[in-house]
């Protein structure tokens, strides 16, 4: 059991067990089994705040809750969310789980990394010359994420996704590309 404490000085218990998994699932559309969830808790403080308030385990008022979530108390209630994750799921579940957050995070901070360069290649009068420069940048970035073959790119790419990349039958893309499965 986690403990988190509120821009107020309210400290909350917070615990997580089957049915508060199926229920985030389904009513806040966030799966604890998921790298993918686990990033969007991350960024997005209103899901952390729906999460974190249903794995407290004391009935309290969600409306102080929220009210009371902002600042420090957000770093400290994600702190607590992954406490209770973590103690809930088998060391082997969350050892993967972490791998795969971890490479979200890396994929996510490359991708931010190439908007500017994405921005400047979409800007009328950009010489050839600059944006060879920026396509062979670009080309670094993704290649840094993938080091390997095409079946690399399917399981880089479904730390976001948990279904499997659908198959795809593109002509444009190279052979070794198409209908590649998840990993």
């Amino acid at each position: 059991m986690s403990t988190y404490s509120d821009a107020s000085g309210n400290v909350h218990k917070l615990s997580l067990d089957v049915f508060l998994l199926d229920e985030l699932r389904k009513e806040v559309e966030i799966d604890l089994a998921s790298a993918e969830s686990l990033a969007v808790l991350e960024r997005d403080p209103v899901k952390l705040a729906e999460v974190a308030l249903r794995l407290i385990v004391d009935p309290i008022d969600g409306n102080e809750f929220k009210k009371a979530f902002r600042g420090e108390a957000i770093a400290r209630a994600l702190a607590a969310v992954m406490e209770a994750v973590e103690a809930f799921f088998p060391r082997e579940h969350m050892s993967r789980l972490q791998s795969h957050l971890s490479q979200a995070r890396e994929a996510e901070e490359t991708f931010a990394g190439l908007l500017p360069m994405l921005r400047q290649l979409g800007e009328p009068g950009v010489p050839p010359e600059a944006r060879e420069a920026f396509l062979g940048a670009i080309g670094q970035m993704i290649g840094g994420l993938i080091d390997g073959d095409a079946s690399d790119i399917a399981e880089k790419l479904s730390v976001f996704t948990p279904e499997a990349t659908p198959s795809t039958s593109d002509s444009s893309l190279p052979d070794s590309l198409e209908s590649t499965p998840a990993g």
